[in-house]
């Protein structure tokens, strides 16, 4: 009994190993020229809590991966881009509307 609850919790463990080798060598596999990437967080009228854990969301996993951040504004009304404005000053993420997306980017990726 105790020997099958071991060989369990050896392939659980081994499954979780393989998924994060996969993870790294999709990371690496994926990465630009400039070894950088991007997250875009486009946010629109939400509600207030949708926006928010979306910025949060974008935070953790940059966390892991190591990307820029940028959120791109869809539309968003006057308390959505207030939030939004506090929370990409908190963490350092940039702002940009829908139409200066793509001069953006190029900033991010020049000002290396």
């Amino acid at each position: 009994m105790a020997e099958g609850i071991f060989w369990i919790f050896i392939s659980f463990f081994a499954v979780i190993g393989l998924l994060e080798i996969f993870r790294i060598i999709q990371a690496h596999v994926c990465r630009n020229e400039t070894g950088r990437n991007i997250l875009l967080v486009p946010i629109a009228n939400d509600s207030d809590v949708g926006a928010e854990c979306r910025i949060h969301t974008a935070v953790f996993e940059r966390l892991e991966t190591e990307e820029e951040i940028l959120v791109v504004d869809m539309g968003m009304d006057e308390k959505n881009r207030e939030i939004c404005s506090c929370l990409c000053k908190q963490y350092g993420i940039g702002i940009s509307t829908a139409e200066d997306l793509v001069e953006t980017i190029k900033k991010i990726y020049i000002k290396q």
